[in-house]
Order: C-alpha cells, then structure tokens, then sequence
C-alpha cells in the first residue's frame, strides 16, 4: 500500500491510496491501519467540503493495473466526501474499452450522494478486455459543487482457464500489401472481435469481421496516407462507434484520422500533421478534457534528436497542436500509462539507436517534462507497459531486433516513473514487437513477442515476480546439425535427444528432464562431416549407443554408450560413397543390431553385419537408384525379414529391395514420388497392415503417399502439399485419434503438420514455427504428458527446437512463414549443382556470397546476381548468403 499526500498540510492530511495488494494479502495491522485512516477521513471530510476542498479518488476497484480483474463485479471508486448525484453518470466516471470503446449497452451506476461510485456493465467484460476508467470534472463534491481533478487508470479482465499454448485451427486472413501493425476491436458493434492492418506498401488499413470462432472475413480496404506502419483504434468523436488512426511513416508527416459508423465501415480524409516520419501512434486523454489525443512517435533520422508528437483532440474527430516531447534518437514505438500514479498519462517511447526507453511525464494539461532515458537491450523497436511483478505499478517491456539471440528487456517500475532491473528475456531472433496478457490464466502477466528472422511468435510465461519462462525452448547443439533422433541415453526414462553435426565434426547430446526441457552434456568427437545419427544397442550392455554416417570419408562412426549419457571409443568402418543416412535393424535374424547406409554418390546402400560386441563385418553393397538420400527399413512383403527403401534424389524415385533373413538383399522396384526426394518414413497411413512410404520431396513441396499391398508392391499418386523444400519427413500420432499424421521439417523455418484419416489421406495446414533452416524432424513424447512433440535439427541456427503439443487437440505456435516480398526464401536450381546455379529471392541490394562450413567466404558476387558459376569447387556442402539469407548448395 502507498500514501501519497493530497490537500493542505494545515487542515488534514490526504492521501492517494493505491491498494498493490488484494485485502486477502495484506497483514491484520495493515487492514487497521488502513480502516483507521479511512476513518479519519471521512471525519474530516467535512469540514475540508465546507472549505471548498476538491474532492480525491482513494480507492478503486479493481486496483490500478489489474491483470485479472473480475469480469461481473462493479466498478468501484471511493472518493473523499460524498459526492454529487451527477458524479454517478457516464460523463462523469467513463469506463472504456479498448476493443469497443464506450461500454454498449445498458448499464447501472450507483452511490449518488455517496462516497462510493459503482458502474455495473449490463454483461459481463470480455475475457482479457483491457478498459479504461476516468474520473472527469463533471465528478462534483455534494457539499460544494467543486470537481474533482481529473484522473484515469487502467485494468485487464480476467482471461478464462488456459496453459500457453495455441492450438490448431488457426488460419491466415489475407489483408493489403506490406501489412506493419495489427489492432483488434469491435469495428461493427456486433460483439465480435475484428482486425484492422496498416498496410505500408499500399497505403491502406484492411478491416476483416470476426466472426466470433477465431475467423475473418470481408474485403473493405480504407485509403489512408502514405506508408502507413502503425495503426490504433480508439472513439475519437464520442459517437460510440470505433475510429481508426495511422502512423503514415513519410516525409510528409501525417496522421490519418477515419471515423467509423459503427457497422464496420469508415469515412473521412483528415489528416493531421505531426511532423517527419511519424511511425507509430497511440491514443489517450492527455489534457483531461474527457477527449481522446493523439501522440506520435518520429523516427526523423539517427543522430537527429528523436521527439513525440502530441495533437490535442476535440472530441469531434479534430486534432490541433504543435507540442513535440524531445526524446531519445530514433523512436520506433510510443506508448502512453500512468507511471507514477497521479492519474495523468505518461509517454514512453523505444529509442533503437541508442538502446534506450524514453520516459516523460505528464501533467494532465498536455504538457509533458522530464529527461529520464532507461537503457534496455540492443535496438529495441518496440515497447509495452503492463504489471509484471504485481506491485500496482506499470513495468516496461522492451522487444529488442539486434541482440544476437533476440531478447525482451524487462525494467521494473517503483510507481514513481523509475524503472530499474537488467533483466533480458531470450526469444526468437529479431523480435520485432511485444505484447503484454495473462495467456495461461494465472494471474500474471506473460510477454508475446514476433520475431521476423525467427518467422516465430515467442511466449514466455511470468511468474509474477518479474521474471519470465517457459515458451518453446531452442537447445543449442553443435554446428550446422543435419540429423536429429531420440532415445532414453541416461536411464531415467525420460527422451534425451542427439543430433549429428556436419560442421563440428560432432554428435550432440542433451538430456531430457522430462517436462519438455534439455541440458547440456557432451559433444562426442566423430568422423568427418556426419550427415546422419542412429541409436542402438549394438554391444549387447543394454544401453544405447551412437551410430553416425560420416558423409566426407565414406564411413561410420560407432561410440559406445556408459547408460549416464557419456559415450566412448574409436571405431570406424568403411562403407560406400558419401553415406548420407544410417539406420539400424536385425537385418540376418541373429538378434544383434546391424547397420545399413544411403550412399549418395556410389547409388548404393551398404549392409553391415553387427556381431552383438560392437563389431561389424561384411560389407555389402547393395544397388539403387541415383542419388539416394535416405534409407528406412520395415518389412514390406509379410515374409518375416526386414526389407529397405531408399530416397532416390536424382531419380525422382524410391528404390525397394527385399530382404533374405541372412543380411542379403534382392530386387529392382523402383516407386515414382515426387520431385528430389530428400527423405522418407515408413508405416501404415490406411489401416490395411501393409507398411506404406511416406517421401519429403525437397523440389515440389510435397510428401508422396504410396500405399503398400503388402507384397512388396506400392501404388498411388497421392502428394500432400506441406511447406518449402522439406527435407525431412516423420510420422506419429500427434492428435490421438489413433491415425499416422505427418510432420515435415521446411527450408522456410516450418514444420507442417498434416492430420492422417487412416485411409491414406491428409489435411490441414499448420506449419509449426522452428529454428533457421531445419534439416530433419523427430517425434517423441518429451513433457510426459502423453502425447507426441515435435523436435527438429535446425542447420543454420545451431539449434534444436523443441515443439510441445498441446494434448491431442493441436500443435503450439501454429505461426505460418511469411511470405512477404520484402524477405524472400533463398531458393537454388539445381541443387545439387555442377557448373552452375540458379539464384532466386536474393534481397536486391544484398551481395551473395560462396561460404565454406568452415565458415570462409570463398566466392563474392554482386548485387542482384542470379547466375552463380561453380566452375573449379570442389564436390561438397556450401551455403550460399545474401544479407540475412542462406541456403545449403552441394556442388557435384
């Protein structure tokens, strides 16, 4: 609880109250403590009335800044004298929404002559409505007619029961060209929620209807000014119905005012000049006038003093003014709340050359004063207010672009207008804005950021302390992994993961803990650039261990695992030409595991027979198709022996070769799928018990179903189309319906998740935000609660991404991939490659370069290059970089 002074020193001493605790969390002698000076108060009340005293608000309910405020309940403020019956009207005590403005409807006001004010909506307060109460002039003293001063606060209604995650269902609402900000409110009045974007490059806000299930709907595109990048809603001339305003970040300096009629449409042509570059805009009563002002942020160039534009609104839908708040350099966001609790709106803005949040104070007239700049993290470009540690008073949160992991600062406010803390929250990469709700129902606020190079949306869970967790964890592992499986390494009975690493030379290891979480263990040393990993117990001790596919020198690796997750030895043994992926199976029915390889360049598969020591003998080298990328094996003609297929990249084929039960193999099937198959999986998608093949076909964004007989023979011509270049494919059960689904890991940073109908056919299209350039993909139950999560390798980031699913009823983050024109996905044709390439989606002004996996850039070519010449390269694995681009190249 604080008190902060009110009224002359001589009379009685008044106090502001701000109640920071619910009354079930303060102590016995602050409960009396706090009805004794209400007490006295009251008694004085009197008297400082007779004397003309203005009348102060000294407890609300909810509290200021409430996270979760009951969605029934009342308003309730208390003032300190009784006040006018007038006081108990709408334009005297506003309570606005932020999604629907004035409050609709009937509603019920209560306590005049009283001290105590009660609205009561006519139905309940939307879950996680944010709202708006003012206290206006009309708000008189009973005794003396003198108005109170004008004061607002804000609050959250409770959102309903929920656990983080974001289920399927999701879909994508086309709106204008170069969309730069979403708002949400109810534009139409039909109680739904709609959207409304800024779209920069066509200079046009889209409004879609909600149609209250999660979709949108309509096509109405309203004009604005040029080079629109932020967009609010908010009632600008008190007619009740939703008004749009624009940032319109030019040179002309404009704000675009269009005023709503209540059924979704908009009108007008105001514009409002509030100087250069204006970029983002926010809405409030800052004079207190009962008006809604406008306040702009002005990116004018770095190393120009930044400032905040401030346009006084007359409640008709006019804007007037020249005041300009200096601030930090090169603002990108602006945002407005009352920091330091005298019930006048604050502005703070994020300043992204100098790494700053500007805050300046309001003094309720429209003028605002103070130098205070925070430091936050590097070039943040967005900022949020909200009560993260639940002490009443409004924190900042900070979305940051250029922190290398990316990265959400959190600067903890005293209710002063001081911010302090050093705490840097890690999300997706180039966070680009923040969000501030309660997501999973607990009370406490959680940070949502977008993040443009992480094509991801990252959710951090807070404990109401100030500090942040959970989300969907990225695991660091060794360089450029290209293979990812799972496997109970430790003996605790929970799924540890393990990744081949084709540029540190490395298999990593990270142990589960069995709620979704993996630590750091070891880097176990191999051969030179695996390409593929398998788990096994292949020396009979009962504990798993490594098996990795060395791409560069024709050979396996073999590191016999202790059953704590450490792992040991040398060996190594010969197998065909650059061995693109290794599995394991009892291949001659002696009951040790054995090893069979994909060879890329010999077209051959290699067959090792496993002793149950450790050891292997025997190479076999069985023929395939051209270009084989990936092998499975299963029995597909009912005869008892395993049998394997191969993905065969150049031949647009699967090669199928039955086994013997003594390690031999025999055959010369070969099943058309798609274009380039990269990889493929194998199981019953139809329920007839025949094993089918499921194909990642890297050239034509599809996975090929071919149904089995049973026999050894496959038909169909079913593609399911998933997201750019997959070059992984798994199958499981993710939705517990009891069908195989498929999961594909997406050059475009996805995984796609297509839901099985036991018959062989597929639908849906969640695409599952992961890390940078994913390069295999892993199912596996690692939270423990029963169902099927997503793992995937992802090459360029270094990463493996950790996907939990949200219990059988969908897949978290459904974030699809951008597609917008202004950041292209790399594409390269052919690939693999011999004398040349063909390079599309380069950023136009970004030079493209040749890069080694060791990181050296061996080729530069200009901007705006399509042509690559690989004349004199030797054969291998390159990336190819343009700006903040990449894409893996081999070179034949």
């Amino acid at each position: 609880m604080r008190l902060a002074q009110y009224g002359p020193r001589p009379l009685c001493q008044f106090f502001y109250l701000n109640l920071t605790d619910s009354p079930a969390r303060l102590s016995p002698t602050t409960m009396v403590n706090l009805y004794r000076f209400l007490a006295v108060c009251a008694a004085a009340a009197g008297p400082l009335a007779a004397q003309g005293q203005a009348p102060v608000l000294v407890a609300r309910l909810p509290a200021a800044n409430a996270v979760a405020a009951p969605r029934s309940g009342p308003v309730q403020l208390t003032f300190s004298q009784p006040m006018s019956a007038q006081t108990a009207a709408p334009d005297a005590v506003r309570v606005v929404s932020q999604w629907r403005g004035p409050l609709p409807g009937a509603y019920a006001y209560a306590g005049a002559g009283t001290a105590t004010v009660a609205f009561t909506p006519a139905a309940p307060l939307w879950p996680g409505e944010p709202l708006t109460v003012a206290v206006t002039a009309r708000a008189t003293s009973l005794a003396t007619g003198t108005p109170a001063a004008p004061t607002q606060f804000q609050f959250t209604a409770q959102a309903p029961a929920g656990n983080g995650l974001f289920g399927t269902g999701a879909n994508d609402v086309r709106v204008g060209t170069g969309p730069q900000s979403v708002a949400l409110g109810d534009v139409n009045g039909d109680g739904k929620l709609d959207l409304v974007t800024a779209n920069n490059f066509a200079n046009t806000v889209s409004v879609r209807l909600g149609n209250g299930l999660g979709g949108f709907g309509g096509t109405t595109e309203v004009s604005v000014g040029a080079r629109p990048t932020g967009v609010v809603l908010g009632d600008v001339n008190a007619d009740g119905s939703l008004d749009l305003v624009t940032a319109n970040n030019s040179t002309l300096g404009t704000v675009s005012v269009r005023l709503g009629d209540g059924l979704g449409g908009f009108s007008g042509t105001t514009e409002v000049s509030v100087g250069s570059n204006p970029c983002s805009v926010a809405l409030g009563d800052v004079n207190g006038d009962n008006q809604l002002d406008i306040v702009v942020a002005n990116n004018v160039p770095p190393g120009s003093h930044g400032r905040a534009s401030v346009r006084l609104g007359d409640g008709a839908g006019g804007f007037s003014g020249t005041t300009s708040v200096s601030v930090g350099d090169f603002p990108q966001s602006v945002t407005l709340g009352d920091l330091n609790g005298d019930g006048n709106l604050d502005i703070v803005t994020a300043n992204n050359t100098v790494n700053s949040v500007s805050v300046r104070l309001g003094d309720g007239a429209g003028s605002f004063s103070g130098t205070a700049n925070v430091s936050v993290g590097i070039n943040p470009v967005h900022v949020a207010l909200g009560d993260v540690n639940r002490d009443g008073n409004l924190d900042i949160v900070t979305a940051n672009e250029a922190s290398n992991s990316g990265s959400a600062s959190v600067r903890l406010g005293d209710g002063m207008g001081v911010f302090s803390g050093t705490t840097e929250v890690s999300v997706g990469i180039y966070a680009r804005s923040v969000t501030l709700g309660d997501v999973n129902a607990d009370g406490n606020l959680d940070i949502v950021t977008a993040n443009s190079i992480a094509n991801s949306a990252s959710i951090r869970l807070g404990n109401g302390t100030g500090e942040f967790g959970g989300g969907s964890p990225e695991v660091s592992v060794g360089g450029q992994p290209q293979k990812v499986v799972m496997g109970d390494v430790n003996g605790d009975g929970k799924l540890d993961l393990v990744t081949a690493n084709s540029y540190s030379n490395s298999a990593s290891v990270r142990l589960g803990n069995g709620r979704g979480s993996f630590s750091r263990t070891t880097e176990v040393s191999v051969g030179n650039i695996p390409y593929s990993v398998a788990l096994g117990d292949v020396n009979g001790d009962n504990q798993l261990d490594i098996v990795v596919a060395n791409y560069f020198l024709a050979s396996v690796s073999v590191r016999f695992g202790n059953g704590t997750g450490g792992f040991s030895g040398n060996t190594t043994m010969s197998v065909g030409t650059n061995p693109r992926s290794v599995v394991l199976g009892d291949l001659n029915g002696d009951g040790n595991l054995d090893i069979i390889t994909a060879n890329r360049f010999s077209n051959t598969a290699s067959v090792l027979l496993g002793n149950g020591l450790g050891s292997f003998s025997g190479t076999t080298e069985v023929s395939v198709g051209n270009s084989p990328q990936s092998v499975a094996l299963g029995d597909l003609n009912g005869d008892g022996n395993l049998d394997f297929v191969t993905a065969n990249y150049n031949a647009n084929a699967a090669s199928v070769r039955l086994g013997n039960g003594a390690g031999g193999f025999s055959g010369t099937t070969e099943v058309s799928v798609g274009t380039n198959p990269w990889d493929l999986t194998l199981g019953d998608v139809n329920g007839d018990g025949a094993l089918d093949i499921l194909a990642a076909n890297v050239g034509a964004r599809s996975v090929s179903v071919r149904l089995g007989d049973g026999l050894g023979g496959f038909s169909g011509t079913t593609e399911v189309s998933v997201g750019s270049n997959p070059y992984s494919v798994a199958l499981g059960d993710v939705n517990g319906d009891g069908n195989l689904d498929i999961v594909t890991g997406n050059t475009g940073n996805t995984a796609s998740v297509r839901l099985g109908d036991g018959a062989g056919g597929f639908a849906g299209a969640t695409d599952v935000s992961v890390g940078d350039d994913p390069s295999s993909v892993a199912l596996g139950d690692v939270d423990g609660d029963g169902d099927l999560d997503i793992i995937t390798a992802n090459f360029i980031s270094n990463s493996a991404s950790v996907r939990l699913n949200s219990g059988g009823t969908g897949v978290p983050l459904p974030v699809k991939q951008p597609r917008s024109t202004a950041s292209p996905v790399l594409q390269l044709s052919p690939n693999p490659a011999r004398a040349t390439a063909q390079l599309l989606g380069a950023p136009a002004a970004a030079e493209v370069q040749l890069v080694s996996l060791q990181g050296r850039v061996l080729r530069r070519f200009a901007p705006g290059t399509t042509r690559l010449e690989l004349h004199g390269l030797p054969a291998g694995l390159y990336l190819v970089r343009a700006g903040r681009q990449a894409a893996r190249l081999v070179v034949e």
